[in-house]
């Protein structure tokens, strides 16, 4: 008889940890008898995904992602809008348009900057940038990697990165879009509630022994803890 569902007990390793089943799973669940909620992954889902379920310290993120862009009002960030939740009091915030001014600091010509947005109960979107935009950062990805944490009582709704590029970016007063002071931007929108983006489940095919990878979320997989991993077929 076809084995369409099991339970395992997997030892953390506090790295990528390949499970070998002999398929790909349309879904697993993860829990350990030590942690409250679960690590849910389904086979439609991107690799190094998950959901997190039943976490009481889940009380506060986007219900719902708005999309960044430029605002109607060329030196602004727009949103969509979208639903939040923060000490698991849900709220709605209407689309701004003309978009939300980032800090008025200058990022040095041939450097990068991130401006970062966030929320609260109020309904005030606020800015919350990396430290150091004023000296600039070498690259995006150092600029990314000074991505600040979040206020108290505020969460993340994402952020902007942008390349000073012929002249210094003064924000609030320079238009985003590219000009002669801007060689490239992105948006970046902080993920879902209960998202995981990375350290989740990830497909493996059958050059690597068919089964999946688990990744290394910081809550699940940690060295010499049991972890009940429940398959399905």
């Amino acid at each position: 008889m076809t084995k369409y569902y099991e339970k395992r007990i997997v030892e953390g390793t506090g790295a990528a940890l390949n499970v070998a089943c002999g398929y790909i799973p349309t879904k697993v669940v993860i829990s350990r008898d030590d942690v409250v909620g679960k690590m849910v992954w389904f086979s439609h889902m991107s690799d190094a995904t998950a959901l997190r379920e039943g976490d009481p310290t889940d009380s506060a993120g986007l219900l719902t992602q708005p999309a960044l862009t430029v605002g109607t009002t060329a030196t602004n960030v727009a949103t969509e809008a979208f639903d939040y939740i923060i000490a698991n009091v849900a709220y709605s915030k209407a689309a701004v348009a003309a978009g939300t001014a980032p800090t008025a600091t200058t990022v040095p010509d041939g450097t990068w900057g991130l401006f970062g947005f966030e929320i609260g109960a109020d309904g005030t979107i606020d800015n919350n940038d990396a430290a150091d935009n004023d000296t600039g950062y070498a690259t995006e990805a150092l600029a990314i990697a000074a991505l600040p944490a979040v206020s108290g009582s505020h969460i993340m709704i994402g952020y902007m990165t942008i390349q000073a590029d012929g002249d210094d970016f003064v924000g609030a007063t320079d238009d985003i879009s590219p000009n002669t002071d801007v060689g490239d931007y992105n948006f970046y929108t902080t993920a879902k509630l209960g998202e995981l983006t990375s350290g989740g489940i990830s497909q493996l095919d059958s050059s690597s022994g068919i089964g999946f990878t688990i990744g290394v979320d910081g809550v699940f997989n940690i060295d010499g803890k049991d972890m009940v991993v429940e398959i399905w077929r």
